[in-house]
């Protein structure tokens, strides 16, 4: 299956809260089918980049163009309909535990359905329905688990019950937030292993933030590095050198005694 990859245009993109600048002045373009690492110390706005390129919050200044639309000008229907091609892997999976694989993966398209079809779905999927989702959990290398409760899965079955309910979306992309912070070390190359061999298969733009610099650059052909949420370095893993990475991660002397 191929899918047509999103691309991102961010465009002098700073995101404000109440009490805190997340993102200052974020200019930053990624094609379509890029694979691209967020890359920076804790705190340094990986995640709300991620929640900005996914449409769950909007810029407070500046603009994001999703395949050249500013989605600010988009009506609410019409935004509806391009957050449902974004694919977003959550930290912490956000699957409802005392379901079963089988009905988690078919909430990845609530967002395209009516309440009734929606409610229909879940609770008496259609053979068709079933089969889909049981060749995505296949893909993903859990097809066993179709009928069992994510309650009773291990931290990283969970995590690909949630690779394969965003891959039920058919989106255009896949941001996936610190998607190996809670598996070993062997388990972590298998799943970045299969999220950019995924993002290959189906055309899709991957974007992922990670707190392991190598893993980044052995999965990944592109890095953004952020820090104090503004973006510090941005190009090809090949051409960031060493010192590069030495500085984004170094700590300010006012770090170091907090």
């Amino acid at each position: 299956m191929s899918t047509h990859g999103c691309s991102f245009d961010l465009r002098s993109a700073t995101l404000s809260f109440a009490d805190r600048v997340a993102l200052q002045a974020v200019s930053v373009s990624i094609q379509a089918g890029e694979r691209v690492a967020l890359v920076g110390p804790s705190g340094a706005g990986k995640t709300s980049l991620l929640r900005l390129l996914g449409a769950a919050v909007a810029p407070t200044q500046g603009a994001l163009l999703l395949d050249g639309r500013d989605l600010a000008q988009l009506t609410t229907q019409q935004l509806r309909t391009e957050r449902a091609r974004l694919g977003f892997v959550h930290q912490d999976y956000a699957l409802v535990p005392n379901m079963r694989a089988l009905q988690n993966v078919l909430m990845g398209r609530l967002g395209t359905q009516s309440l009734v079809a929606a409610v229909r779905s879940v609770f008496w999927p259609s053979a068709e329905e079933e089969s889909a989702v049981h060749a995505l959990l296949q893909r993903v290398g859990i097809g066993d688990r179709l009928y069992q409760r994510v309650d009773t899965l291990s931290g990283g079955e969970r995590q690909r019950v949630a690779i394969a309910r965003a891959l039920y979306q058919t989106p255009g992309a896949l941001l996936c937030d610190e998607p190996v912070a809670s598996v070993d070390p062997a388990r972590a190359r298998d799943v970045l292993a299969l999220l950019r061999d995924l993002s290959t298969e189906r055309g899709l733009t991957l974007v992922a933030s990670l707190h392991d610099l190598q893993l980044a650059q052995q999965y990944f052909d592109r890095l953004i590095g952020l820090r104090h949420g503004v973006v510090v370095l941005d190009g090809p893993v090949g051409s960031i050198s060493a010192q590069a990475l030495t500085d984004l991660y170094r700590m300010e002397a006012g770090e170091a005694l907090a």
